[in-house]
C-alpha cells in the first residue's frame, strides 16, 4: 500500500494509532447511543410538558377577555398560522371572523319608525293589527316582515289585563 499510493510508512502508522485511539467514538456501543437517545427523548418530553402547562395557563386567561377584543387578534394575512388555528387559539368562532353586519335599509328604517309610532299609540297590537295599520299608512308589508322588525326592535305584545270587577 505504501508503494501503490506513494505514502510513507510513518504516515500510515500515525493514522492507524489515531484511529485505534478514537475507534470507540466511531463504533460506540449501542448502549451509549441508546442512552443518548433516551436523554434527548427525556429532554423533549420535558419541554412538551412545559409547553402544555403554559398553553393551559394562557387558555384560561384568554377566556376572561371579551370576544370582541379577541376577534381583533385574528390576522388573515398571517402566513405562519391559519385563520382556523388563530381562531382556535383565541377561542373565537371562525364564522364570526367573516361575518359582516348588514346595515338597515332606508325602507326598513321608515317602516320601523311607523311601527314605533303605532306601538306608542296602542301597545296591545299583534302582527295582524300592525299590518292593517301599516297598509292604511301606505306601506305594503306582510306579517313576517312586521314580526322580524318587531323582534329586531325588541317590541312585544302587551296583553290587556282582564277586568275582574
Amino acid at each position: 500500500m505504501v508503494l501503490e499510493y506513494q505514502l510513507s510508512l510513518a504516515q500510515i502508522s500515525s493514522w492507524k494509532s489515531e484511529f485505534l485511539s478514537n475507534a470507540s467514538f466511531v463504533f460506540g456501543s449501542k448502549r451509549t447511543r441508546s442512552e443518548t437517545k433516551n436523554e434527548i427523548t427525556d429532554a423533549l418530553f420535558s419541554q412538551i410538558g412545559q409547553l402544555k402547562a403554559e398553553n393551559e395557563c394562557l387558555k384560561n386567561k384568554v377566556e376572561k377577555i371579551p370576544v370582541k377584543e379577541r376577534r381583533q387578534w385574528i390576522e388573515p394575512e398571517n402566513c405562519e398560522l391559519s385563520i382556523s388555528g388563530q381562531c382556535s387559539a383565541a377561542k373565537v368562532s371562525r364564522s364570526s371572523i367573516y361575518y359582516e353586519k348588514v346595515q338597515v335599509s332606508k325602507s326598513d328604517d321608515a317602516l320601523m319608525v311607523a311601527i314605533k309610532d303605532i306601538y306608542l299609540q296602542d301597545c296591545t297590537f299583534g302582527t295582524r293589527s300592525y299590518v292593517a295599520k301599516l297598509n292604511e299608512l301606505g306601506f305594503k308589508v306582510g306579517r313576517d316582515k312586521v314580526r322580524s322588525l318587531l323582534r329586531k326592535m325588541g317590541i312585544g305584545l302587551v296583553d290587556p289585563m282582564p277586568s275582574t270587577t
